[in-house]
């Protein structure tokens, strides 16, 4: 029988990068887990910074007539702030002309009168027959709502606007605020109740999946927790 020796070319057993980099994070593995469970830590503490930076989308297009038409308005009416809110008054019972829905309109327009966001208010009553501010049939009317600010500071307004009248409809009429920066408020709470709801069912089924597919719960928590510290880590990334 002959012995055959293999000689193995040193090229061949050269590490490459990744197995190189693979024993130096066993080799320090403590050191590896305490620097990522800092980020993790750092990032969770820099989330609500991300949250405050965030702002709606801008659809307006610069150059447009309708961008050139809102810079001439804040410019010669800036009285009437950067944009202006649309606050409704509905109702099926009760008719405009009514003294219950003129007082309800007014407690609201005294409301936001007061309010320091808000630099201008139209009250529906006080411009009949120049501006048409309620409907023929006297269902509806309307009040403008003039607020300042940057897009981030106007949907912040928005926001403690829409505070300050839920309370308001009572008596068979509807009172609700509407415009850009309120839409904005409404859709990005709708956007985040979904995601969580999403998440919620999504992260158990991916749980029970890994289990499945990697036949231990240790090995179906790894690429869970990795990849929330990653979501983490770009979270913070992207506050700073």
């Amino acid at each position: 029988m002959i012995d055959r020796t293999v000689v193995l070319d040193r090229a061949q057993t050269r590490l490459g990068i990744g197995d190189r980099w693979g024993q130096t994070v066993g080799r320090h593995r403590w050191l590896v887990l305490a620097v990522w469970l800092l980020i993790a830590v750092g990032s969770a503490a820099l989330y609500p910074a991300l949250q405050n930076s965030l702002v709606g989308a801008n659809f307006s297009v610069p150059g447009t007539e309708s961008s050139r038409a809102d810079a001439l308005v804040e410019q010669h009416f800036s009285s009437f702030g950067s944009e202006q809110l649309v606050v409704t008054f509905t109702s099926d019972r009760v008719r405009v002309a009514d003294p219950a829905f003129r007082e309800r309109v007014g407690e609201t327009v005294s409301a936001l009168r007061q309010s320091p966001d808000v630099l201008r208010v139209v009250d529906p009553y006080e411009t009949a027959g120049f501006v048409p501010q309620i409907s023929e049939d006297g269902t509806s009317a309307l009040a403008f709502v003039g607020v300042g600010g940057d897009p981030r500071d106007r949907i912040a307004t928005a926001e403690r606007i829409q505070k300050l009248i839920d309370g308001a409809s009572d008596g068979g009429i509807d009172v609700a605020a509407t415009g850009y920066s309120p839409m904005t408020v409404d859709l990005t709470k709708v956007e985040s109740e979904d995601a969580v709801r999403a998440e919620s069912i999504g992260l158990p089924l991916a749980f029970v999946l890994l289990i499945l597919a990697l036949g231990s719960v240790v090995a179906g928590i790894v690429p869970l927790v990795t990849t929330g510290i990653g979501v983490l880590a770009a979270f913070g990334v992207f506050s700073l």
